[in-house]
């Protein structure tokens, strides 16, 4: 797996964060979350990128995979953000 900086800094740098762009705007067209301003009195919970390289037998690049990942362990009950 891939960390943030490694993925926008390395190789196929230009693939990744057409990848982040379109994982991004997913998240925004399902109404996933939204941002807010960072405050004591907001339950901000940690995030991060995961991303991974598909490739093809011979190793020629397939797919370029992300996901953005929250720590759902850390939640409050009953807290909601809206």
């Amino acid at each position: 797996m891939l960390s943030l900086n490694e993925a926008v800094r390395g190789e196929f740098a230009e693939q990744y964060l057409e990848a982040i762009t379109r994982e991004f705007s997913s998240l925004i067209s399902h109404n996933t979350w939204n941002s807010v301003p960072l405050s004591d009195a907001n339950n901000v919970i940690k995030s991060k990128w995961a991303f991974k390289l598909k490739r093809l037998p011979d190793g020629t690049p397939s797919k370029f995979k992300e996901r953005f990942c929250v720590r759902g362990d850390l939640q409050k009950e009953g807290v909601v953000i809206i």
